[in-house]
């Protein structure tokens, strides 16, 4: 598990494969990012999860690195989800990733 420390930065990678391409071969898709907070033992504390960010992205690759930066000056120490979903919005088909992560005092 990973561990950040409160008020600094903490940085999660994704790799996204086998995107859909149009004729010209871009593709198209959209990535949003969410947190929510767990308990001590790893429970869900609070089972909806808070969009940090959305955005959609043109490419010329079927497949995309994606860093996920986050600023943890406002989030409370704790164990935390982080889940990215990542929509090809040309095969119009959603897939999720996740990892959780202890941000110290």
């Amino acid at each position: 598990m990973r561990r950040f420390d409160s008020g600094g930065r903490g940085a999660l990678h994704f790799e996204v494969y086998n995107l859909g391409q149009d004729e010209f071969g871009q593709m198209n898709y959209e990535v949003t990012y969410q947190l929510r907070s767990l308990t001590d033992t790893g429970g869900v504390q609070d089972p909806r999860w808070t969009i940090a960010l959305t955005y959609r992205h043109v490419g010329s690759t079927d497949w995309e690195p994606i860093y996920f930066d986050l600023d943890l000056s406002t989030v409370p120490p704790g164990l935390w989800d982080a889940r990215i979903l990542v929509t090809d919005l040309r095969a119009e088909q959603t897939v999720e990733a996740g990892e959780t992560f202890r941000v110290l005092w």
